[in-house]
């Protein structure tokens, strides 16, 4: 007695190239199927492969299935194959170019659907058994869209390698910092078996919306990296002819002349070196015929002595370095000016219309569509087994921290736009990467010193990134990074203090406000200049029952170079100039950081909410996203504040949120362990606060 049992097998590319005809190649790909389910007292002892060639082969190709061939392209196909075993056996194909094709390549995407298997019993067939109710499993809402891939696959449109049923599944993100997501899945479920590490999990995050924007344009110089470094001179050197080493015959076409004879031709002196021919009496030919000039017999010699004018070094404009070009002065000479302040002359000459030393980089202005962010996709870092619970515990971390193997050269810059500071990270990377990095912000300035550093140090570092330095938002798309404008979306929501304390953690930290800032820089004699006023107050300084002072250094002095606040450059400071300088900086501080406002915290539990009758005033809070405004009211203190959603973690099963966290901090908390201090193996005492130590044991 027989039986036909059908299973289902996963789609695989094939890719085949061959040069010519007489040296063809061959691509193989080899799937292992592991065969359950066969019943008691039955053997395999056949299978039927139906599969389709979804695209059609370019070139004359064949392909074989175990060494059978005949198979149709863009056709459904079906092959029987003899198999011995029950449990494991193997499906070889292979594409393989004609020995008299053309030359070409070819490619095409096999796609194995059903496998019929014959089984042959020994004997009768068993009875049919009762069949057992399987045991009950929530069926999560929409788990099917959890999906794993390939550690080196690049197309996440399709489920990949398959679908995943976890029984949790939750993202973590904080505001420019740590993406991650952690899933749990039984030891029964076969996937988690197919599972490594480096592998790719694609889940729900929260929605975000980019609508589309306008990148700002820039343009620099830069000192290309095969150059050690570029003089920066005080003028552009002059040559002048001193003395005049004497005076030679004119050149005559009917004068023999021997081998080291010295003319005047055209303005120049030339040395005849004689032919390498000769007629057959021994007389050298072309000394009659051919002028000065020609390269076999006439070399130019001078007949003067030069000297150089050229004025002092200024500096030197190193690797990568970028600086501003003020004029073109002619024949390859420059007037520039670096970063650093100095205006002077580099020489940067074309050769075959190629600048040698310095090039110019244009990012011009263009339009980046919008998009919606619905999934993302997360590299797998760890895999535990839990005997005791039989679950499988996968930690990831989002795709864009791949980009911590990004390292990059030389990459130092002051002053540059967002535009150009990108474009430089991503020309200094020291291998391809094809990453897209985005910005819409036209106004600031950044200082790039990230030299030897990853592309995400340099974009999220909270001390020196660029992020923070512009004070940006980042949203993150899988491999592309968005620095936008500190934009917030305010929805009106408003949250009191004292309601839901049990689901709701507030933290005020008034330890870093200020409401009065003290500037001091430098007079024309390096002794400390401070206004005459003494300080900057803020607006709020009487909305708190002490004054909070912090004095600050601005790098301006008397006499010196430096730039106004309304962007004007200034070679020769004033005393009145400089107060106006330190003044605004000392404004930046309430303008710009907020710091005259305490730092306020809320962590809210929705979980927790969700049970208790007074949720109903915050479950708006579910429909914020990312940096989204929400408004604060401390009735003890009174204090009314702006705080933003800077963190959250996420349930992708459930599509809610579980928890929410809202702050009006200027920066994250540098407790939190960042993917780029994973990468450097480093992380600083400091950073290994309790909550830290958690997330590694994590």
């Amino acid at each position: 007695m027989s039986e036909q049992i059908t299973y289902n097998a996963a789609s695989f590319n094939l890719v085949s190239r061959w040069a010519d005809g007489s040296n063809p190649s061959t691509a193989k790909k080899t799937l292992t199927f592991e065969i359950s389910g066969i019943p008691d007292g039955a053997t395999v002892n056949s299978a039927t492969f139906q599969f389709t060639l979804g695209s059609p082969l370019t070139g004359a190709a064949v392909l074989t299935l175990n060494g059978q061939s005949g198979l149709q392209t863009s056709a459904v196909n079906q092959k029987q194959l003899s198999i011995t075993g029950n449990t494991t056996w193997t499906a070889a194909f292979a594409f393989k170019a004609n020995g008299n094709s053309a030359s070409g390549s070819h490619s095409g995407s096999l796609t194995v659907s059903d496998i019929t298997l014959v089984v042959e019993y020994t004997g009768a067939a068993p009875d049919d058994d009762p069949v057992e109710e399987p045991e009950e499993v929530y069926d999560y809402p929409d788990s099917h869209n959890i999906s794993f891939y390939a550690p080196d696959d690049e197309d996440f449109t399709s489920n990949g390698l398959g679908i995943l049923t976890p029984t949790k599944c939750v993202v973590t993100e904080e505001a420019g910092s740590q993406y991650e997501l952690q899933l749990e899945l039984p030891v029964a479920d076969d996937a988690w078996q197919q599972i490594q590490t480096e592998s790719i999990i694609k889940a729900p995050v929260p929605v975000v919306t980019i609508e589309e924007f306008q990148m700002a344009g820039a343009a620099y110089w830069k000192v290309k990296s095969n150059q050690s470094g570029i003089n920066v001179m005080s003028k552009v050197p002059t040559i002048v002819r001193v003395t005049n080493a004497g005076s030679y015959p004119t050149y005559s076409p009917s004068t023999r002349y021997t081998r080291g004879s010295k003319v005047s031709y055209g303005n120049k002196v030339w040395q005849y070196i004689g032919a390498n021919a000769w007629t057959n009496d021994g007389s050298i030919l072309g000394a009659f015929t051919l002028t000065p000039g020609y390269v076999s017999y006439w070399v130019e010699i001078t007949s003067f002595t030069l000297k150089t004018n050229s004025g002092k070094v200024l500096g030197t404009l190193g690797r990568n370095e970028v600086f501003t070009m003020v004029a073109d002065m002619g024949n390859g000479w420059m007037r520039v000016k670096t970063n650093s302040g100095i205006t002077g002359y580099i020489y940067n000459p074309k050769v075959n219309d190629v600048y040698q030393y310095a090039e110019y980089y244009s990012v011009l202005d263009a339009t980046v569509a919008g998009r919606e962010i619905r999934q993302q996709c997360f590299r797998i870092y760890s895999i535990e087994k839990d005997s005791d619970t039989m679950m499988v515990r996968v930690n990831a971390r989002h795709l864009s921290y791949d980009a911590a193997n990004i390292y990059l050269g030389k990459c130092e810059a002051k002053g540059v736009s967002a535009v150009a500071a990108i474009s430089m990270i991503q020309n200094a990377t020291l291998e391809e990467d094809n990453r897209h990095i985005y910005t819409d912000i036209d106004a600031g300035a950044c200082d790039l010193d990230c030299s030897w550093d990853n592309t995400v140090t340099a974009l999220l570092n909270p001390d020196s990134g660029i992020a923070a330095q512009l004070q940006a938002k980042v949203i993150r798309d899988n491999e592309d990074f968005f620095i936008l404008k500190d934009e917030h979306t305010d929805r009106g929501y408003r949250i009191e203090y004292g309601n839901n304390m049990k689901a709701v953690n507030w933290s005020i930290d008034t330890s870093s406000m200020v409401t009065r800032v003290v500037p001091h820089a430098k007079d024309e004699n390096d002794a400390d200049l401070m206004l005459d006023e003494q300080w900057v107050d803020s607006p709020l300084i009487n909305e708190y029952p002490k004054v909070y002072v912090k004095p600050i250094s601005v790098n301006c002095k008397v006499g010196g170079k430096g730039t106004l606040p309304s962007g004007r450059e200034v070679s020769n400071l004033t005393k009145e100039q400089c107060f106006e300088i330190m003044r605004a900086e000392a404004q930046k501080i309430f303008d710009v950081d907020h710091a005259d406002e305490p730092e306020i915290t809320i962590d809210v539990d929705l979980v927790m909410l969700g049970s208790t009758v007074e949720y109903q005033h915050l479950a708006v809070l579910d429909a914020l996203f990312m940096y989204d405004t929400v408004h604060v009211w401390h009735p003890l203190l009174k204090i009314e504040a702006a705080v933003h959603m800077t963190g959250y973690e996420f349930d992708s099963i459930l599509r809610r949120y579980n928890r929410i966290t809202l702050t009006n901090a200027r920066r994250r908390n540098d407790t939190s362990v960042s993917g780029f201090d994973l990468r450097d193996n480093s992380i600083r005492f400091e950073k290994l606060s309790s909550t830290a130590v958690d997330r590694l044991r994590a």
